[in-house]
């Protein structure tokens, strides 16, 4: 194996990421792919256990010379990246197809060679040579309408665009045809998961997180509401004294989105309740983000969910008036920031509310660059009365990158 590969991310990735490090490539083989094996049926492996190796039910797309820096492999998924080519050869009324497609899977290379007479009545069988970077593998007495497979194991330590070399030889009816060439390993789609996700639904969940670290309860709390998924946190302390802590690094400066689910039982309610903190309250010194559910100015006004960043500095904010939920039904609550822009475009900030882009930010960027002071408390409340329970907060995520996309937030994990 050769080792060709620039740094890279994937290209489903750099939408998500919005990062670039993609090097240009090496050139590789790229002719159009026929199937994991073939137009025949596959008949013969060098695998120990003769079994093929190609999954049921897998997916296969078109190999170019770029495939390995902007493609990659769901693990178990797919798809995968046949490359292939074919040859014919006469010999008196017969003529004889050779075509091979090769390609690598999560953790092997895989050459499938099939042997075919197409025209003519002859049964000559052939002998068959497959070469995977010195690793030989030769079938003998191969009938016509056949499939051979010769696969390797991927060394542990493979990357992206390391170069396979593979020759192949098929003897019999007529002239040898011989086929040879190299592949640019495409990569495994790397595991997209959150910094930090906590079901929140009792103190063994709070304190052992599903990924991320644990947090810290603080002040008077309860876990007597059914959400989302089951039990949420409830603060029963104002002033910012109760909720969950978790370190203020989950949160990236440059980029970010939490979302969580909450219950409301009442709205906010000034000099009473008047603020419900999802993350952090207004009022209270928080340094690194804040995002909550302000009480309305005027009676009647269920007032507006505030996002404000600031990462240990002066920060701008967004707003979304009026937010007025249903009583005692879950809503998925989501904030997505951006210092270079989400998605592409001018919005440095936004609010989702059950999916569904709410409000967005535009005219600053400016805030801070530590996420290293202050504080990271979910589900707290600001005002005094909270004795009497409020809202309930379940399932909070945190990501490193300007997540748009919630048509998940219905799956528990």
């Amino acid at each position: 194996m050769t080792r060709h590969g620039p740094s890279i991310r994937l290209s489903y990735l750099l939408a998500l990421l919005l990062t670039v490090g993609i090097a240009s490539c090496g050139d590789g083989v790229g002719n159009d792919p026929i199937g994991p094996s073939g137009s025949a049926e596959a008949l013969y492996s060098a695998d120990s256990d003769g079994q093929m190796l190609d999954a049921d039910g897998a997916t296969f797309a078109p190999y170019s010379d770029d495939s390995c820096c902007i493609e990659c492999i769901v693990p178990g998924e797919g798809p995968y990246f046949p490359v292939s080519e074919s040859a014919t050869s006469r010999q008196g009324r017969n003529t004889k197809l050779v075509s091979y497609s090769a390609y690598n899977t999560e953790d092997r290379f895989l050459v499938n060679v099939t042997y075919e007479v197409t025209s003519g009545r002859s049964n000559a069988h052939a002998t068959i040579t497959i070469r995977i970077d010195g690793d030989e593998a030769t079938f003998e007495d191969v009938p016509p309408g056949s499939t051979v497979q010769h696969s390797v194991a991927l060394p542990a330590d493979w990357e992206a665009c390391d170069e396979v070399s593979y020759t192949i030889r098929q003897e019999g009816l007529g002239r040898p045809v011989d086929f040879s060439g190299s592949y640019a390993l495409i990569p495994v789609c790397p595991m997209i998961e959150p910094v930090l996700w906590n079901r929140l639904g009792s103190e063994e969940e709070v304190q052992s997180s599903e990924i991320g670290p644990g947090g810290t309860i603080v002040g008077t709390v309860n876990f007597d509401h059914e959400v989302q998924f089951g039990k949420g946190i409830t603060p029963n302390t104002g002033g910012a004294g109760s909720g969950v802590d978790f370190p203020t690094t989950v949160a990236d400066p440059e980029r970010g989105c939490v979302e969580l689910w909450a219950q409301f039982y009442d709205v906010p309610r000034a000099y009473s309740h008047g603020v419900y903190g999802f993350v952090n309250a207004s009022h209270w010194s928080h340094n690194v983000l804040s995002f909550d559910w302000y009480n309305g100015a005027d009676k009647g006004d269920t007032g507006r969910l505030q996002f404000v960043l600031k990462f240990n500095s002066e920060g701008p904010s967004v707003n979304y008036r009026p937010f007025d939920p249903a009583m005692n039904q879950p809503v998925h609550l989501a904030v997505v920031w951006d210092r270079y822009g989400i998605d592409g475009t001018g919005d440095y900030m936004r609010i989702y509310v059950d999916g569904v882009l709410a409000a967005s930010g535009t005219e600053s960027n400016d805030w801070g660059a530590s996420n290293t002071d202050g504080s990271f408390r979910v589900a707290t409340a600001w005002d005094r009365n909270f004795a009497t329970d409020r809202f309930t907060v379940d399932n909070i995520k945190v990501w490193d990158f300007a997540k748009t996309d919630f048509s998940d937030r219905f799956d528990e994990q």
